[in-house]
């Protein structure tokens, strides 16, 4: 049988539309993309692994300058004597100047005086107390509510003390003269002021505003509550330069 003649082979280019398996990227369909190499895998893992690095280094170092400092554990208001349950420690990274008015023991607070209102998780820092730190030892007396007038809890205030009459010369010293007022104590801390006295914290009279009042030790106490039962206590505005203690 003679052979018929031979067809030539049809060929199908790969971007001709009319092609079955034409391809919009001009490539033959079924061919597969190409793998990315070894290289290309292992240095994309090398980059974030050096990127975990980095991120664990930050955090490391930003961890050691975060360091446990004295806050409020509630609100305190000025004027109010710090108690041990009042003070707390939290962690926090502060900047030079805050960090040196700052305290890291709750213990170095208590007994200080607040000069002002402090909320809950507030940092306590050193101008916050009062400007006489050692005054821990509250006294309560009944004072002339006039002398109030432009004084608030947290105020450093001078007490003078004018005798009743037939008591003689009352106070702790001669700065008045003879039936004048003289001065009880210098230096106070006004920790809390109150209202009309109950007759027991009263002295000489019966009327008044019943404060708290911080001392430093048991005499200046005791000329306080002298003072108070001898005649009528006013209170100043104190400055460090009228000195502390008691007496003129």
């Amino acid at each position: 049988m003679v052979p018929g003649p031979s067809r030539a082979p049809q060929v199908v280019r790969a971007d001709d539309p009319g092609s079955p398996t034409a391809d919009p990227a001009g490539t033959l369909s079924g061919r597969r993309a190409p793998r990315p190499g070894l290289r290309a895998v292992a240095g994309g893992l090398l980059v974030a692994a050096a990127a975990v690095i980095v991120f664990a280094a930050s955090l490391s170092a930003a961890g050691g300058n975060r360091l446990s400092y004295v806050v409020a554990e509630r609100d305190l208001p000025a004027g109010a004597v710090i108690s041990p349950g009042d003070v707390g420690l939290t962690p926090m990274a502060l900047d030079g100047a805050t960090r040196a008015a700052s305290f890291r023991s709750p213990d170095a607070l208590v007994g200080h005086v607040l000069a002002v209102a402090v909320g809950p998780g507030q940092l306590v820092e050193s101008s916050m107390l009062a400007d006489r730190p050692g005054a821990t030892r509250p006294v309560s007396v009944a004072v002339d509510p006039t002398s109030m007038a432009a004084l608030a809890p947290g105020d450093p205030v001078d007490v003078l003390e004018t005798p009743a009459a037939g008591t003689g010369g009352g106070g702790a010293g001669p700065s008045g003269g003879a039936g004048g007022p003289t001065v009880v104590l210098r230096n106070a801390v006004l920790v809390s002021v109150g209202g009309p006295p109950s007759g027991l914290l009263g002295g000489a009279g019966t009327s008044g505003t019943v404060v708290t009042l911080g001392v430093g030790s048991l005499t200046e106490a005791e000329a306080l509550i002298a003072a108070a039962h001898n005649g009528t206590i006013d209170l100043i505005r104190a400055y460090p330069s009228d000195g502390r203690g008691s007496g003129p």
